[in-house]
């Protein structure tokens, strides 16, 4: 079966030397092509917004406004660099880019020095058209950088636990450290190494080598202490309401979502589960079945698992228990698991094998065909131009979250006032987070511009967290005439007319 392949595999084996810088270029290629693929076709939602905003700042000021916020500053002051060579939400939006296509570099080379040739082209590949990677990678946030910051250190580690050279864990403990300080999620991959190094002191690994990790997670932490106050702080007042409590079906699909991309997903329940149950069932014959043939690469195979499977699970209990759980937080451990199917593939009978292979890579072809025609960020441009048309001197508009404002100054000044809360709003002491409206509050604040104003324009933003039981909705209908009700995406707009009663 599929003979047809011999004469190119002949042909790889006789000149190597030549298809492997070739191979690994057209992977590149290809991981540029599909990030750049529609990078200006989306608005800037309002997460984008406040990155550009705040990277605008001073450094003391990025500093400043990542305390009021819930990260870390390193991405931000990486953005406010970038933003020396250019400007605008395309070109915030390259860094992303230029990050996610080293990601899929890093997965090459760390697969290639690992497990040899197949697993790098492989493992690369199955990232370059990672649904998920290319939707971060064309995002204006930080989870592309933790990715990259990530694999940098899972790397260095690998390397200095190999060659013993203290180079490679003065590269682990820099990687670490910036990683930490771009997204707190960081200490879960940290959690695997812990747990890979404790095995390896257990099998007898020379405990000099076990002291250079030891100094260097201490070194890590002890770089992490000056912000430790501020993580604390974050951590007891920003409350993430949007953040939903996963399920047994939730953490099912996150690991589906991150093998074949999202539209496996569109899936029946029953089938959701047989898919599951086949991908552990594929894993764990392969892993008894074939791993002790390849004794040579037995180690490496373990260790990408403490680098994709234990953070996964780490992940997956914390957010069981605190309510931190996002699809995207599990973008750190996309490259290794992307890289374990590499293995398991590499690791199956040749027909098996390519069977395998093609499964990833059509799911997958798929799964990102089906993201960038059905998935879209907040229209915030839309949003934007549709207040600038149909405004007038005699209106207002009111937002909650206040932060909106950013998302609009991306596409040109509003003509009308804009008021919302938090009152006053500041990107540097006040973070994007909206606040919850009580009655008093939505009495003051509408009975004061009914005053002043003939319309005022209501946009809500996930009214859900700021305004559950409705009393701004509630108060304008009851004092003014809803003349117009408008969606972009998941925002909405009313204009209502205290003239119209």
């Amino acid at each position: 079966m599929f003979k047809f392949l011999d004469p190119v595999q002949n042909s790889i084996r006789n000149h190597r030397i030549l298809w492997l810088p070739i191979s690994f270029g057209v992977v590149l290629v290809i991981a540029a092509l599909v990030r750049l693929w529609s990078i200006g076709a989306e608005s800037a939602w309002i997460d984008e917004a406040y990155s550009i905003e705040l990277a605008k700042h001073s450094i003391i000021d990025i500093i400043k406004g990542t305390a009021a916020d819930q990260h870390p500053p390193f991405y931000y002051l990486l953005l406010h660099a970038w933003f020396r060579l250019g400007s605008g939400i395309v070109f915030a939006r390259l860094l992303s880019v230029v990050l996610g296509v080293i990601n899929v570099a890093q997965t090459m080379h760390f697969g290639y020095k690992s497990g040899g040739i197949y697993i790098a082209l492989v493992g690369g590949l199955l990232l370059a058209i990672s649904p998920m990677h290319v939707w971060y990678s064309q995002e204006i946030r930080m989870y592309i950088l933790l990715a990259c910051l990530t694999t940098a250190a899972a790397t260095s580690l690998w390397w200095a636990l190999e060659s013993k050279r203290m180079i490679h864990w003065i590269l682990y403990s820099i990687f670490s450290i910036l990683a930490i300080y771009t997204h707190y999620f960081a200490f879960f991959l940290l959690a695997g190494f812990a747990l890979w190094i404790v095995i390896r002191f257990v099998n007898g690994y020379p405990k000099n080598e076990i002291l250079k990790w030891v100094v260097s997670t201490l070194i890590i932490l002890l770089t992490f202490l000056p912000w430790l106050p501020t993580a604390i702080n974050q951590a007891r007042y920003h409350s993430m309401t949007w953040v939903e409590s996963p399920t047994i079906n939730l953490i099912r699909d996150t690991l589906l979502r991150l093998l074949f991309g999202i539209a496996v997903l569109t899936l029946p329940e029953i089938l959701l589960w047989i898919v599951l149950v086949m991908v552990i069932g594929v894993f764990t014959w392969a892993f008894i079945k074939y791993l002790p043939v390849f004794s040579k690469h037995k180690g490496n195979f373990y260790y990408v698992i403490s680098w994709g499977v234990i953070p996964f699970l780490c992940i997956s209990a914390a957010a069981l228990i605190f309510p931190v759980y996002q699809f995207k937080q599990y973008l750190i451990v996309l490259a290794p698991i992307l890289l374990l199917s590499a293995w398991i593939t590499y690791l199956l009978p040749r027909t098996y094998r390519i069977i395998g292979l093609i499964i990833l890579i059509l799911t997958a072809c798929t799964s990102l065909v089906y993201q960038q025609v059905t998935l879209s960020k907040d229209d915030w441009k839309g949003a934007t131009e549709f207040i600038q048309q149909n405004s007038t001197p005699d209106d207002a508009l009111f937002s909650n979250p206040a932060a909106a404002s950013l998302a609009f100054d991306q596409y040109g000044e509003l003509e009308i006032p804009l008021f919302g809360i938090p009152e006053n709003y500041d990107i540097v002491s006040g973070g994007w987070e909206g606040e919850m409206l009580t009655p008093d509050k939505a009495d003051d604040i509408f009975s004061e511009l009914a005053q002043t104003y003939q319309r005022v324009w209501l946009l809500e933003f996930f009214p859900e967290f700021w305004d559950e039981d409705k009393y701004a909705e509630n108060w304008l209908n009851h004092h003014s005439t809803l003349v117009v009700d408008q969606n972009f995406g998941r925002i909405r707009i009313r204009i209502y007319d205290f003239n119209s009663e």
